[in-house]
Order: C-alpha cells, then structure tokens, then sequence
C-alpha cells in the first residue's frame, strides 16, 4: 500500500463501542465498531478482538501514513506480541484488505442509521449535521480518498460509500419538498463541503463548528416549500 504519504491535513467521520468486541468478518459482514471511542483501558483488560487490530491500523494511516501500518508497531501500540495479530490476518495484505471492508461497512452502518431517526426531514439533517461537526466523524476520510487513488479495493469502497451518502442526503431534502434539482444540488452542497471541511488543515473549535452548522442548515433549509 504505498502510494505516497497518506496522512491527512486534518480529520473528519466515524466508525460502536468494541466493549462488545464483535467481530467483522468478510462472510459475516457484522456490525463494526467504533476506534473512535475505544478505551486503552478496556483494551487492556479483555481479550484483543479483529477490530482492535482493523481500528489500530486506521489510527496509524491518519498518524504515520503507509509507513506506519506493520505489524510490529501495531502490536507495540495495542500491548501485546505479534501472536495475536496472526490468529486474526494471515499477513499484512489481509490486515490492509480487512481495512477497507471494516471501513466501508461502518460508513455504510453509520448512513443506515440515519433512516431511524424519528423527526422531521429538518430535525433530522441538523442531527446528523452536528453530529458530524461534534464528534469529528471524519477522522479517516482525507486517508482513506488518499488511499483510494492508488487501490482499486479502497476506490470502490469510498465510491459505494459516496453513493449512499449522496442518495440519503438528497433524499431528506426531497423529504422536505424540494424539487428534485434543488435537492440534488442541495444535498451535494452539503456533502462536499463536508468532505472538504474534513481535509482543510485549519480546524475550528467545536462550538464554533456547531455555530456554523445551525447557519449552514438555515442556508441549506431556506426558500423550501
């Protein structure tokens, strides 16, 4: 996986508590966890699960770039010897394959989760809006764009990840009555800045981040039916 330095100029989405340590196999597709909420402290005291390992790996691709994704750094960083690491990934190319399905699976996860909140189309964007903007959910997305440009596994996991995220957008503002050019044009507006946002090297506070969701919801709502 080399392909130039892969460390992004700043943060932006997420990927469940692994108290839980539920495993995401290939075959299994189950639910991922969340590195973003791991406790060295839980780590410490149960067992390290295939996760451990997927959300470790993540962390050293926004910290170290490429160079920082093998085995034995992972294992200095998570505690324990290089043993564990082989009773879940053959080698070092299944880590990085399992990489790409565990983050594709939690984007995805985390855009389905969407379809169960109970509010209005309004109530409902500016949620997953402040969310976005107060737990820092794109973390990985500058590394893992990066990543796709150079591996053909990671740019259709990023590309099937773009689409659901593009559909339910546009979806919510469709939900409010747009018409479906103002939706569409809407919901990318909304998109894109996100993902920029995410890989702009200068990071507002979180209060001031979550002002200006409430402006750019008041801008991205106005003039609907």
């Amino acid at each position: 996986m080399r392909c130039g330095d892969l460390r992004p100029h700043s943060y932006w989405i997420h990927l469940t508590n692994p108290a839980s340590g539920t495993r995401l196999d290939h075959a299994t597709h189950s639910q991922p966890i969340d590195p973003l909420t791991a406790s060295k402290d839980s780590q410490s005291t149960r067992k390290l699960t295939r996760n451990d390992w997927l959300s470790a790996a993540l962390d050293a691709l926004v910290s170290s770039g490429s160079e920082g994704v093998h085995v034995e750094p992972l294992a200095e960083s998570l505690g324990v010897t290089k043993g564990s690491f082989y009773w879940h990934f053959e080698d070092l190319q299944d880590l990085l394959s399992s990489v790409i399905d565990y983050w594709e699976e939690t984007m995805l996860g985390a855009v389905r989760s969407h379809e169960e909140l109970t509010g209005s189309p309004q109530e409902n964007l500016l949620e997953v809006m402040e969310d976005i903007a107060r737990e820092d959910r794109g973390r990985y997305e500058a590394v893992m764009r990066t990543w796709a440009k150079c591996d053909q596994r990671a740019a259709g996991a990023v590309a099937q990840v773009d689409e659901a995220r593009m559909e339910w957008t546009i979806g919510v503002f469709a939900d409010m009555g747009f018409a479906p050019d103002q939706a569409e044009i809407r919901g990318r507006m909304m998109v894109l800045y996100e993902y920029g946002e995410a890989q702009y090297s200068l990071r507002a506070p979180v209060e001031q981040r979550l002002e200006w969701v409430k402006l750019r919801h008041e801008i991205l709502t106005c003039g609907g039916p």
